[in-house]
């Protein structure tokens, strides 16, 4: 089985490059996905948040104040310290899911992840691939897809690493300027040059 990590900005479109995969058998890990249901499910990672940033990091019904918490970390700088609570948990989660996908005779586990080589790359990766889109196609698919405004898109944008600063550690950049079909296309000879 061959462990591959796909990462880029924020809108680049990370998850619907890991959707095509899925399609052909990959199986994916969505760290954010991870992350979000370790935040609200798991008793230890809760306690840590609230003592770290308060109570407002939930709702009275115990959801996650997602909002509040994007606020924190991205206009108030929390995001370093909401990362060492949830990154080791997520990192675990990883080895231990694709330990199962192993066992399950998958050829191709994927973790698809915005900060995957913020702290460098972990050796657990065979490959890692960089999807790249102009930064104004990126902002306006954030935009209809959150429903937020241009200046907390560009202000998390901002905060993410670039690619000239991680380009050492990645091994492929599929670039993302065309249509969805071209998208695909790109997914599958991913799929097909990994696992043959």
């Amino acid at each position: 089985m061959k462990i591959i990590g796909i990462t880029g900005n924020i809108g680049s479109g990370k998850t619907l490059f890991c959707n095509y995969l899925e399609e052909m058998g990959a199986v994916i890990f969505s760290a954010d996905k991870v992350a979000k249901d370790l935040m609200t499910n798991n008793t230890d990672i809760k306690s840590q948040i609230i003592a770290a940033l308060g109570n407002e990091a939930y709702t009275t019904n115990g959801e996650l104040n997602r909002k509040w918490l994007a606020e924190q970390a991205f206009k108030f700088g929390k995001s370093g310290l909401l990362n060492q609570i949830v990154h080791p948990a997520v990192a675990t989660e990883t080895k231990r899911r694709a330990q199962v996908a192993k066992n399950l005779d998958v050829k191709l586990f994927v973790k698809e992840a915005a900060l995957l080589l913020n702290e460098g790359r972990d050796e657990i990766f065979d490959y890692v691939v960089w999807i790249q889109a102009p930064l104004d196609t990126r902002v306006q698919r954030v935009i209809s897809r959150d429903n937020t405004d241009i200046n907390e898109v560009l202000q998390r944008d901002e905060k993410q690493k670039k690619l000239h600063e991680l380009a050492s550690l990645i091994d492929e950049i599929v670039i993302n300027d065309g249509t969805t079909y071209d998208l695909k296309k790109k997914a599958m000879h991913l799929f097909h040059k990994l696992v043959n």
